[in-house]
C-alpha cells in the first residue's frame, strides 16, 4: 500500500494507518468540502498530511486523482 485517499474528513487517521500498515512514502489525498481548523486537532499535526482536494458532495464531480492510482480509500 502506498497511495491513500481520505474522503469526508481532514485525514484524522492517516498517521495511524501509515504506522500500522508500515507505509513510508506515497501520496495522500484529502477530499472534503473545505479545510477546517479542527482538522489540525483531529489529525494531531499542524502541517498538512496530504494534498487537499476541495469537493462539493452535493454536486459530485470528477476528482483530479489519476485513475487506478490509489491503494486505499478511507471514507467518513
Amino acid at each position: 500500500i502506498r497511495d491513500i485517499v481520505s474522503i469526508g474528513d481532514g485525514g484524522r487517521c492517516i498517521k495511524e494507518l501509515r504506522q500500522i500498515l508500515k507505509i513510508k512514502d506515497g501520496r495522500v489525498y484529502i477530499v472534503n468540502e473545505r479545510q477546517r481548523w479542527i482538522d489540525i486537532i483531529e489529525r494531531n499535526s499542524l502541517f498538512s498530511i496530504g494534498n487537499f482536494i476541495p469537493n462539493n458532495f452535493s454536486n459530485l464531480t470528477d476528482v483530479p486523482i489519476p485513475s487506478e492510482s490509489i491503494d486505499l480509500v478511507v471514507c467518513y
